[in-house]
């Protein structure tokens, strides 16, 4: 937990401007990325999701941060020999050689919590809270949506966390559990 406190007290500055610019609470992205990754930026996850707010390819996607490889080139002296036998002798060529380097802004502690925060707070105007915001974080835009129409057809009005899985009880809200 130490260490947990450390990386996120170290980060505090890039979740406050992030909060700053897009509205979404600053504290509420402190506490994902403690529950992500433990804020720690290198975060990597056996599952795929890597980086301080545990993106995945397709959020990161959406999200706007690239994963890509670059070609890059160095000079590298290469040893050859020539001739044969006593006449045999050692010849250094400088040459180009390739090599590729995995570029993943999800690594970027800067770039990924200013991209979440981006994202979240898109979710949370396009379903009305932080908390379905959140959820979709988790589960998926596709997955939150769905399940705000069947909140919608079970409760009309303001769907929210609370509502979609405190009070859907079979005897009470047959729809939802369902």
């Amino acid at each position: 937990a130490t260490q947990c406190a450390e990386h996120i007290l170290a980060l505090q500055p890039i979740f406050a401007k992030a909060a700053k610019e897009t509205g979404f609470s600053q504290e509420m992205l402190q506490g994902m990325a403690w529950v992500e990754s433990c804020g720690n930026p290198q975060a990597k996850s056996p599952t795929g999701p890597r980086g301080v707010m545990q993106f995945t390819e397709g959020t990161a996607d959406l999200a706007g941060l690239r994963i890509t490889t670059e070609a890059r080139y160095k000079m590298a002296n290469v040893v050859k020999w020539r001739g044969k036998g006593k006449k045999r002798h050692k010849v250094i060529l400088s040459q180009r050689v390739r090599y590729t380097v995995e570029v993943d802004e999800r690594l970027d502690a800067q770039k990924s919590i200013f991209a979440a925060a981006h994202y979240l707070k898109k979710m949370e105007v396009k379903f009305g809270g932080e908390d379905l915001a959140v959820f979709s974080y988790h589960c998926g835009e596709g997955c939150v949506s769905h399940l705000v129409a069947i909140g919608h057809l079970a409760f009309g009005g303001k769907v929210t966390m609370s509502k979609l899985f405190f009070m859907n009880h079979p005897s009470y809200q047959t729809q939802i559990y369902e």
